[in-house]
This record gives structure tokens, C-alpha cells and sequence, in this order.
């Protein structure tokens, strides 16, 4: 068998069939989803979809993958619209499908409203409250109980905040010792010679700290502190000679210690020799290497003692709750003790709840110091209480040792304030799962806390139904007979398959009827919430599967081998006791045919989202352009009714010739004739923008009537009354036009002289700037002059209609508007 058919019957048979039986058997079940994505080392972010129900057949809880889906765009929305097409397996409508009626097939469905929970981390985009993935599915399914996010998350980053009060001290020591010995293969294998001649057992390569893991801290200052003394002797080769005589003592101790013969003694002075010509002795890594380990040696063995003291009461709440039996009947009661034990670690017992009320413990301002112990009794863990005594009393180690005071008291009070903030500690939803633990079944608060979740999940319990539940619990909560399944659920701890599988298998005396019907129904749907991060274990197949040298591996390829590692763990089979059942063999022998099929399909589908991305953004752009017209037309546009025609050319025109030429006299037609000014006898220099020949429009060739302020000569600006300096564009002659107006004086914008138009109006006198070289006709400015000064007073470009609204002024030629 080839490699692509392997994939293929992997992907479109195995896998299909194993997917198909998943989903017959939720169809008709309340499930919870467990949601995250990460990115693989193709660099495609895939999203995972992991699903938990109750198996009425094994009686026990178990987690599957439901699906993956690439998603480089993560956003609420297209998650969301990922997870609904996860959901559903029916096959895509194309365009003529839809427009005949055709039902739904409900078998490749899982309908929103049989999810019970849906547990994600505590990112806006996932959990955001206005637009997140919880918020967009809680408009699917208004009755998605309220688990808040994931607590694992949230325990872990306490103990990071915790640790980050000093100031990443370890962590920079724990990266450093691990890329010294990375970036060299001969220096690696000299300490590991080093730790076998120092008689030290165990692993001896070093580990790299990474954030993304829960409290990965813990098992690296572990490591760091059982290979300290051969770090302390593998790196004494590389102290100064000074130096060397200054820790000499503390390196015999070492020697002698570890009980190190005089021939081992002169190989390690070998070894010293040779692992300074691999390695660099002069760095800023090495540095602070040495510093750490020799000069800083007490403040790094009691920090390393102290994160192994302090740091395991994080992880035996994080360890517990990534365990695949349900917990969810434990979750609200360990997230009140974690908070609480860690708060009375430095908070006086005095000012500590007395009872079992979280809000009362939220409402402890951590933060006071008089609430707070003294240094002297400060908690630093049963590994370095002794040596922090001692330092503390020390005069000579004040200069380390109170700013470390310092810093554990503010580790102690940032994660203390953070567990407080964030841990959802008066959650009414997690409240009343605790009445699911067998050991609270004859408390009160049991009865009302299992009527609360049936009135919150009404598609599990109607309501019809609520009055036959309420009997069925009181009934629960006082029946002896369930005393003998104690003792089972107290030596495995599985709530599911020796307490609730058994409660509902009971029956009634002398019938075949269930005992409990209505109750173990809400409670296997309440047993699939999730309470840690599972999801989180199909990102390490992930890893497996695509890896570096295998980038090219698609995300089907992935999710059809994790599809079915999942099946068969579910199972407790291999694949060499797999059932092998009918719809497999249908499958595997049609799986040529459906991956066909698939690849044709999901070219389609490719080309149908690229063409909608291209649709929608066109839309938007031509919406975004009938806006701007609109508005446009509405602030600058003139009605036509209160313009003669023809005026808004000839103005704007008139105004503009006006501020580039100085005073002019009026046409022909004008009462009186203007007068020359005295300060405008001096020839005008040509300006920079009159370089570019323009033609006159048909609009331009009729004269102008003089306007009331033409009657009398005007006087000249003050700007006129200077010569401009000619322009390196103005040297260039126009091109003559073959509609020249009547006959006009050089104003200051013209260079060259121009042939007379046929169409000439009436004669003027000469302007105050002419030149007094040569006389040409004067005329109106032409059309690329009146439009573009216009265009700059509106503030539009040349390519706007606005002018072309009104009737009255016929739309210009596009081909004769050019750059000046």
C-alpha cells in the first residue's frame, strides 16, 4: 500500500466511520465541548474541539475529539462559525440546491441546544461578554450553564505571578545554563562525564523554561538544584586564577563530598582545559552563569529551595484536574481550600473566615500589613525554612536578604489578590454541581442544589417534569440502601461508574421500571462538564504528527490519526482488537471515491469563500463611495434655480483670473473702463503655473456682464504691486488654440502669444500687470482652469460629478482635463 492510499483510507474511511459512530451516539445525548486552538509548526492555527458525555453501556464519562478545523483569522465570529460546522456533517447546499426546499439531515447534526457547557480559557476571544465565542453560542443555546473558564489557567498563573516578584531570577539562570550547553555538543558531553565522575545518578541535561506549560518551574529549579554541584565543578575552569583561589575551598568540599578519587580529581582538571576551548569564557551568558553559582550561590540554593516548597501547592490542584474522571463534584469546594490555604500562609489566623463562606474570603484585603505576619515568619517551604533563619540573622547577607524578604512578601500578596479576582469562588452554577458528591447526599443543601440545575437546564428536565424530579430527589437524598456503593466510590474515586452508573440501574421493588429515571438523566448531563484543560492533550499529538520536516501534513491528515488514537482509548482497544464493523468496510471501500470528492469539493469551497471575501469588500467599498458622493452633493452643491447659467464657471473664472492677474478692466460692455495703476506699470513677470497650454471651453467665448463692483476702476492688491520671479515651467511656449477669444493683453499667467478665435469678445483695455513686449487678445480662462480652481475651493478632485447635477452647466470633457 502506498503512502496516499494509507492517507486516504486513514482519512475518508477509519476515521469517517469512527466520526459517524461518534456522532450517532451524542445525536440523542447532552454533551459538553472543551474549545482551544494553537499553532502547529506549519504555522496554521488549528482549533480543537473536544467533546465529553456519559456512556450509559460502560457507565463511565469519556472524552473524544469531535473535530479541528484551520483558522489563521481567529476571530469570535469565525471560530464560532468553525464550531457550528464541526456540529454539522451534512453535506453544503450549493447554489442550485438552494433554491428548492430540502429537509435537513438531523443524523449528521448535533443540535446546539444538547450542549451542556462549554469550557474555553479566559481570552476576550473566547470568553469576551460582548462579542466572545461563549457570548455568540449563548444566542444558540440560551440555557449553556455558566462554569466560568478555565480554573487550571487560572491556578498556573498565580504561581507565575508569584515567582515573577523575583524579578526572574531562575528563569534567567535555568535559560542560560540550558543554551550553554545547547549551542555545544562537546561541552554537553563534558558534563555529562563530569556528573559521572562526581558518582551523581539521574538525568543530567538541563531544561528550558516555557511559559506555555503549567508551572514548568517546579520541575526545573528540581533539576537545576540535583545537578548543582557538577555545575558548580564543571564551571570552576572557568574563573580568573583570583578567583579560583577564592572558591577553592568550596570546590574541595564538593570533591570530598562526593566522595571523588585523586584520579578523578585530575581528569576533571582535564576536562576544565578542554571545556575552555569550546566554550566562550568571556560572554555575557558566562558571566552571569558564574555569578550565580559562585558569588550568588546561598540567594540561588534558597530560591531553588523555595519554589520547591512553595510551588506544590499550585500543582497538586493542576495535576488533579487534568485527570480524565469527572471532578466537577469537587471543583467549587478545592477552589475555596486552594485559596484559603495559600491566603493563610502569610495572613494571621485572627483575620482569616472562620466558616465556609467564599464571599467572605474574597472580601480579605490581602494587601494590609497589619493582617499580614511578620518576615520573621514569613512562609519559604519546609527546604528552606532553616537556611532562611539563618541568613535572616546574619548581618553580612542583609544586603540580599532583605530585598528577598521583600519580594516573597509581594509574591505572597499578588497571587493571593489573583486567585481572589479570578477564581470564580461565588459561582451559583459550580455551587450546585457539589450536590452531584455522594458524601453531601444528606445535607440540605443537596435537594435544592439538584432542583436549581434542573430549573437551569429546562431542554434536560421540562418543565412538566419538574414536579416528579423534586420527588426523586428527596427520595435519593433519604434512601439507606445506597450506603453499601460508598465504599467503592471512596477507594477509586470514580463518581460515575461506582456511584451514579449504579444509582440508575436501581430499581423499583417487584417492577422493571428505574427508581431514579429523572435524576440520572440531569446527572450524566451535569457529569460531561469539563473541569481542566483536555484539549490541551490533542495539541500534543498535533506536535507529534506535523513536525518540522513534516510542515506539508494537513490539518485533515491530523485530526483523521487524532480522531482515531481517541476512538480507541475510549474504547480500550488497539488497533489490532478493533471491532471492525460494517460501516467501517463500506468506508474503507468507498474511500477512494469520497477523498475524490473531497478535493474537488474543497477546491469549490476555496474559490466560493475567496470570491465572498472579494464580493463583500467591493460592497463595502461602493457603499463607503455613495456615501462620500452623497455628502458631497449635500454640503457643496448649489440648486440651479438660484444661478443663472453658466455663473458658476464664469465666477469662479472671473475671481480666480482676479487673484492670479491683479486688477483688470472690464469687457467691452462694462459702463466705465478701468484705469492703470500707478504701481502696476511695471511689467509683471510670468508665474509657474501659466507653463501648461489650456484651451477655452464653449462656455467661455459669450462676454461677461460687468457686475456692479466693474462700474468704477478698482485699485490693485498688495500682492500685485510685486514682480513674481519667472518659473522654470513657464519657458515653454503654448500651442496656439483655434478658439481664441478677442483680443487680450499678455496677463501675467501667459508666456507665449496665442492665435485670435473667430469667436472674440468685445476688445479690452490693457490690464494693470500686462507686459509691455507684445499685445495679444485677451480671454476668459479656459475649462481646466475654471474646473480645477473650483475643484480646489470645494476641496474635491477632478474626477467628481458634483458639476454635473445641475442641468444648467453642461459636464466637461474627461479627456480634456489634464495635470498642470
Amino acid at each position: 500500500m502506498c503512502r496516499k492510499t494509507a492517507t486516504y483510507t486513514l482519512t475518508h474511511g477509519v476515521s469517517e466511520a469512527l466520526k459517524a459512530e461518534l456522532f450517532d451516539t451524542l445525536k440523542d445525548k447532552h454533551f459538553s465541548l472543551n474549545i482551544d486552538e494553537a499553532t502547529n509548526h506549519a504555522d496554521n492555527k488549528v482549533v480543537n474541539v473536544v467533546v465529553r458525555y456519559f456512556c450509559e453501556k460502560s457507565g463511565e464519562v469519556k472524552t473524544q475529539l469531535l473535530g479541528s478545523f484551520v483558522e489563521n483569522y481567529a476571530t469570535a465570529q469565525n471560530i464560532f462559525a468553525g464550531v457550528g460546522e464541526v456540529l454539522d456533517r451534512s453535506e453544503p447546499e450549493d447554489d442550485a440546491s438552494k433554491s428548492k426546499p430540502k429537509e435537513k439531515d438531523t443524523s449528521k447534526t448535533l443540535p446546539w441546544e444538547n450542549v451542556v457547557s462549554c469550557l474555553m480559557d479566559n481570552c476576550n476571544v473566547m470568553r469576551g461578554k460582548k462579542g466572545g465565542v461563549e457570548t455568540l453560542i449563548r444566542k444558540e443555546n440560551k440555557h449553556l450553564l455558566d462554569v466560568h473558564g478555565d480554573t487550571v489557567h487560572i491556578v498556573s498563573n498565580a504561581a507565575k505571578d508569584f515567582c515573577k516578584k523575583f524579578d526572574s531570577y531562575l528563569e534567567t539562570l535555568a535559560g542560560d545554563l540550558f543554551y550553554d550547553f545547547k549551542l555545544s555538543p562537546k561541552a554537553k558531553e563534558l558534563f555529562k562525564e563530569t556528573c559521572a565522575l562526581l558518582n551523581v545518578d539521574g538525568a543530567t541535561s538541563l531544561l528550558r523554561p516555557v511559559e506555555s506549560r503549567f508551572l514548568q518551574m517546579l520541575a526545573v529549579s528540581e533539576r537545576i538544584l540535583s545537578l548543582l554541584d557538577p555545575l558548580l565543578v564543571f564551571y570552576y575552569g572557568f574563573l580568573s586564577s583570583s578567583e579560583q583561589k577564592a572558591y577553592k575551598e568550596i570546590f574541595d568540599e564538593v570533591l570530598t563530598r562526593k566522595g571523588t578519587s585523586a584520579a578523578n580529581s585530575a581528569r576533571l582538571t582535564e576536562i576544565h582545559r578542554e571545556a575552555k576551548g569550546c566554550h566562550s569564557s568571556k560572554s555575557d551568558r558566562k558571566d552571569r552563569i558564574l555569578l550565580s553559582i559562585f558569588h550568588n550561590r546561598r540567594k540561588t540554593r534558597l530560591l531553588l529551595d523555595v519554589y520547591r516548597g512553595i510551588l506544590p501547592k499550585f500543582q497538586n490542584f493542576v495535576k488533579m484536574y487534568q485527570h480524565e474522571r469527572p471532578l466537577v463534584h469537587k471543583l467549587h469546594v478545592d477552589l475555596y481550600r486552594i485559596t484559603r490555604d495559600f491566603m493563610s500562609l502569610f495572613i494571621k489566623p485572627d483575620d482569616m473566615p472562620e466558616s465556609f463562606s467564599p464571599s467572605s474570603l474574597r472580601k480579605v484585603d490581602c494587601k494590609d500589613k497589619e493582617k499580614q505576619v511578620a518576615d520573621k515568619r514569613l512562609p519559604v517551604g519546609p527546604y528552606a525554612y532553616k537556611s532562611f533563619s539563618k541568613y535572616r540573622k546574619d548581618p553580612k547577607q542583609a544586603h540580599w536578604i532583605v530585598p528577598f524578604q521583600h519580594a516573597l512578601r509581594a509574591g505572597f500578596e499578588g497571587a493571593c489578590c489573583f486567585l481572589q479576582v479570578k477564581l470564580p469562588l461565588e459561582n451559583p452554577t459550580l455551587a450546585n454541581l457539589a450536590a452531584l458528591d455522594p458524601e453531601l447526599r444528606s445535607e440540605e443543601s443537596t435537594v435544592s442544589g439538584l432542583i436549581q440545575l434542573a430549573a437551569s437546564l429546562p431542554n434536560v428536565i421540562t418543565s412538566e417534569q419538574s414536579g416528579l424530579f423534586s420527588d426523586e430527589c428527596r427520595h435519593y437524598c433519604s434512601n439507606d440502601d445506597l450506603l453499601g456503593y460508598l465504599p467503592d466510590y471512596l477507594a477509586s474515586g470514580r463518581v460515575d461508574l461506582d456511584w451514579w452508573h449504579k444509582v440508575s440501574l436501581l430499581k423499583k421493588d417487584y417492577t422493571v421500571k428505574r427508581m431514579y429515571p429523572l435524576l440520572s438523566r440531569l446527572v450524566f448531563a451535569c457529569l460531561s462538564v469539563f473541569t481542566g484543560p483536555f484539549v490541551e492533550g490533542t495539541f500534543n499529538i498535533m506536535d507529534d504528527i506535523i513536525e518540522k520536516d513534516r510542515s506539508a501534513l494537513t490539518s485533515e491528515n491530523y485530526e483523521a490519526i487524532a480522531l482515531t488514537k481517541y476512538a480507541l482509548r475510549s474504547q480500550k482497544k488497539t488497533s489490532s482488537t478493533m471491532e471492525v464493523s460494517h460501516q467501517m468496510r463500506v468506508a474503507v471501500t468507498s474511500a477512494h471515491h469520497s477523498y475524490t470528492q473531497f478535493l474537488t469539493e474543497k477546491k469549490l469551497l476555496l474559490e466560493k469563500r475567496k470570491q465572498k471575501r472579494i464580493d463583500a469588500a467591493y460592497e463595502k467599498l461602493q457603499k463607503g463611495k455613495q456615501k462620500t458622493a452623497a455628502s458631497s452633493r449635500s454640503t457643496h452643491c448649489v440648486p440651479s434655480t438660484s444661478r443663472k447659467p453658466n455663473s458658476l464657471h464664469s465666477a469662479s473664472a472671473h475671481n480666480h483670473s482676479a487673484k492670479k492677474s491683479g486688477p483688470r478692466k472690464p469687457s467691452g460692455q462694462a459702463s466705465a473702463p478701468r484705469k492703470p495703476s500707478a504701481q502696476a506699470s511695471a511689467p509683471r513677470q510670468p508665474s509657474a503655473q501659466a507653463s501648461a497650454s489650456q484651451q477655452p471651453s464653449a462656455q467661455a467665448s459669450a462676454p461677461q456682464k460687468p457686475s456692479a463692483q466693474a462700474s468704477a476702476p478698482q485699485k490693485p492688491s498688495a500682492q500685485a504691486s510685486a514682480p513674481r520671479k519667472p518659473s522654470a515651467q513657464a519657458s515653454a511656449p503654448r500651442k496656439p488654440s483655434s478658439q481664441a477669444p478677442a483680443s487680450q493683453q499678455p496677463s501675467a499667467q501667459a508666456s507665449a502669444p496665442r492665435k485670435p478665435s473667430s469667436q472674440a469678445p468685445a476688445s479690452q483695455q490693457p490690464s494693470a500687470q500686462s507686459s509691455t513686449k507684445k499685445s495679444v487678445s485677451t480671454h476668459k480662462p479656459s475649462l481646466t482652469r475654471q474646473t480645477g480652481t473650483l475643484f480646489g475651493w470645494l476641496g474635491l478632485k477632478e474626477t467628481d460629478t458634483c458639476l454635473a447635477v445641475s442641468p444648467d452647466v453642461s459636464a466637461p470633457n474627461p479627456k480634456r482635463f489634464r495635470k498642470e
